[in-house]
């Protein structure tokens, strides 16, 4: 399975006074190149697969990108795989341009500016409706969906679901900001429409992920783990459904809950 790498270990049982040999699956962690425009580059750790999704969907929910056509050229060689080269339309701002690199758990890296861009953004305008107990529907299939997770308990998934509560994508990754840009980006180059859906996230809700919905035009998110501050002050100020620790029958509903209806 792609992702996934075979690695030599000891299975310890201390009682036993056992170590024994075996093969274990270990979810794959390396280095992802984006060049932009070739003087910008972009290093993200993630897991190998889907990195022209990864790629267009970091462009976007950075702010390099605000749609497709903004992407003039996006090739890879076959004698780099792991190396991205995008050309863009129009110039990037030098405000937003910056070379780095971005580690698994890393959002928002680099950026000095954080009150400034969340003053730029638009507040979501979706006023999609749905029943209350989507987001826990989604949850528990959520599961279900997670193959690598399943085999190494090592990755975190983001999933697109409808009002309906279908799923439309949903990808995997060591780096949950990876696995939500792998998610947006599919769906953007598969013209899959985000207008009425939210996002479920298999992790905790920070700052970052609120601004990656925001520009997709998202505005429910609902996540098994907690929301941080700053998370919950930008979905109340981006006008952005805010759900966390969504599990079993239950969640906490930390903003705009008018679009999550009660049925009667």
């Amino acid at each position: 399975m792609e992702g996934i790498r075979q690695v030599q270990m000891l299975r310890c049982v201390p009682a036993a006074r056992e170590k024994r040999p075996l093969l274990d699956d270990v979810v794959a962690e390396g280095p992802l190149r984006i060049v932009v425009n070739r003087t910008d580059t972009f290093t993200l750790m993630r897991t190998p697969g889907r990195d022209r999704e990864l790629t267009v969907g970091f462009l976007l929910t950075e702010g390099f990108i605000g749609k497709l056509g903004d992407i003039h050229l996006l090739m890879t060689c076959p004698d780099t795989p792991d190396v991205i080269d995008v050309t863009t339309a129009a110039p990037i701002a030098p405000s937003a341009a910056r070379s780095m690199v971005v580690n698994s758990s890393c959002g928002l890296c680099g950026r000095l500016d954080i009150d400034e861009m969340l003053r730029s953004l638009e507040p979501v305008r979706d006023a999609v409706s749905m029943a209350a107990g989507i987001p826990l529907a989604v949850q528990h299939r959520l599961r279900e969906e997670q193959p690598l997770f399943l085999a190494t308990g090592g990755t975190h998934a983001s999933a697109l679901f409808d009002n309906s509560g279908k799923l439309l994508v949903v990808h995997e990754d060591i780096g949950r900001h990876n696995a939500l840009d792998k998610v947006l980006g599919h769906a953007l180059m598969a013209k899959i429409g985000t207008t009425g859906c939210g996002v479920f996230l298999s992790g905790r809700v920070s700052l970052e992920m609120i601004v990656k919905a925001v520009r997709a035009g998202i505005g429910v998110v609902a996540a098994v783990g907690a929301p941080t501050t700053a998370a919950v002050a930008a979905a109340e100020r981006l006008n952005v459904t805010l759900c966390g620790f969504a599990r079993g029958e239950q969640m906490n509903i930390y903003t705009h809950e008018h679009r999550l209806t009660l049925g009667g």
